[in-house]
């Protein structure tokens, strides 16, 4: 694997660019809940059952789950949830994570995400990490479509003009972020782990060693 091929990298938000903790997962699960119970009319103990018989077994998205449930699409379940979730009232600044982006400036960076575009702007900038350095999102509100449906890693091709190989795909999640992106032919790093992964062509412990793979 030359990794002086790469010359754009896709990055992942939630749980790679910081590392998910309960508080906030209990937080994402609650803001779902909360747009099933609205939609639905469904009880919280009756959501959480519905939204469990789907995710993780059936789909590995969550908010795929809450689409489903409420019978409304993928974009407005992300808008939806959002509404709900704050994520930089979780956050604090990552001084290690803006130097890792300094060490990796030499590259263009596009966000591609499962999110919503303004909440993850205030997010990034809450982690202590500039936006500009992101040249555009790839997400829901451009593609209609969440990761890992193929036409979301179309989309990011489609906007690099670069060859599939050129990318590198950065995700916490194998199944979401780069199973998908494996089979369309770009690179794949896993990271926060330190186990075998199937779909990934590098395995970084932290998000910090992303600029180890290029020496």
């Amino acid at each position: 694997m030359n990794p002086q091929e790469i010359r754009l990298l896709a990055w992942d938000f939630d749980g790679t660019l910081y590392r998910l903790n309960q508080p906030q997962q209990r937080a994402i699960h609650l803001a779902q809940m909360k747009v099933i119970t609205e939609k639905t009319g469904q009880t919280l103990k009756q959501a959480e059952a519905a939204h469990r018989r789907l995710y993780p077994g059936e789909t590995p998205s969550g908010t795929e789950a809450v689409a489903r449930i409420c019978g409304i699409s993928r974009v407005a379940a992300v808008l939806e949830t959002e509404k709900y979730y704050d994520r930089s009232k979780l956050l604090v600044p990552d001084a290690r994570l803006a130097a890792m982006f300094k060490r990796l400036r030499h590259l263009r960076h596009v966000m591609f995400v499962n999110g919503k575009k303004d909440t993850l702007v205030a997010a990034i900038r809450k982690l202590g990490v500039d936006p500009g350095i992101f040249e555009t999102f790839v997400g829901p509100e451009t593609t209609g479509v969440l990761k890992p449906d193929p036409a979301a890693f179309r989309a990011l091709l489609a906007y690099s003009g670069l060859p599939a190989g050129a990318h590198l795909v950065i995700g916490d999640r194998e199944q979401v972020d780069l199973a998908q992106a494996r089979k369309t032919g770009m690179k794949t790093c896993l990271v926060w782990s330190d186990a075998a992964a199937k779909t990934a062509d590098w395995v970084l412990q932290t998000v910090y060693d992303v600029p180890h793979i290029f020496g």
